[in-house]
């Protein structure tokens, strides 16, 4: 199963919103892939902005309540296969 990585500074609006999208559309094709973002500088555990959020539902896709913003580390980079 091939994973992405996703990067961004805060990991609250813009890789969030390409995980959940890229998701969508790697769903859509049947595809068995990984879908992940970090952030550069995130706060580890912190939530998705609203405004994303709201964006995300305008195209039909629910943000789950239990995604937390990730701060990268050494680990993500070595376990993915695009980032």
């Amino acid at each position: 199963m091939p994973t992405v990585l996703i990067l961004c500074t805060a990991n609250r609006c813009r890789s969030p919103m390409a995980e959940y999208l890229l998701r969508a559309c790697i769903e859509e094709l049947d595809l068995d892939w990984s879908i992940r973002s970090s952030g550069l500088h995130a706060d580890e555990g912190g939530l998705m902005h609203p405004f994303a959020v709201t964006a995300l539902q305008h195209h039909g896709i629910e943000v789950d309540e239990a995604w937390t913003t990730r701060r990268l580390d050494s680990a993500l980079p070595a376990a993915s296969d695009l980032i």
